[in-house]
């Protein structure tokens, strides 16, 4: 099996409701465990607020019981992280010195952020995603994933999902 078929990159949006991250969590975890037993033990994570941390931070929960597994960073360029806030490194604090990273340019330039994204679906053969705008970063994403096959999980589309964030 090549590195590609055994590889999941994340993509999602930075603003997660309240109202909604225990749901996603569940989802996303179940998720993983189903992608786990099917043999995927390599996660493609860009790092960033939102998504990204929650992926990150349950992959990271999940090594414990599957200690073969790894978490591949793609920083949008080197430095990245030293303009993160003190609260978010210390979401993270347990995750960074514990990953793989791939190749990131050397510095900041217009367009990194989409090539670091375009970077983790070409080393994967599956995309989750928490996708619920039509625009940005994460759709241009998701697209671009469907137009190189890659198979895309969108966890909005699960109805344990959408029964746990419907609000009356």
């Amino acid at each position: 099996m090549n590195l590609r078929e055994n590889t999941c990159c994340f993509t999602g949006h930075r603003e997660i409701p309240a109202n909604q991250r225990e749901a996603l969590q569940a989802i996303l975890e179940d998720r993983l465990r189903y992608l786990i037993a099917c043999g995927y033990s390599r996660f493609c994570c860009g790092a960033a607020r939102g998504f990204d941390t929650l992926a990150a931070q349950t992959v990271w929960s999940l090594k414990q019981e599957f200690p073969d597994i790894t978490l591949r960073l793609f920083l949008p360029y080197q430095g990245s992280t030293l303009q993160w806030s003190e609260k978010r490194m210390k979401e993270w604090r347990f995750i960074l010195p514990d990953s793989e990273y791939a190749p990131a340019p050397d510095h900041y330039f217009q367009g990194c952020f989409h090539q670091r994204n375009r970077a983790m679906v070409d080393e994967s053969s599956c995309c989750i995603t928490y996708l619920t705008k039509k625009r940005g970063g994460t759709q241009y994403t998701v697209q671009y994933a469907r137009k190189q096959g890659i198979e895309v999980i969108d966890l909005t589309q699960f109805a344990l999902f959408q029964q746990k964030t419907a609000t009356f």
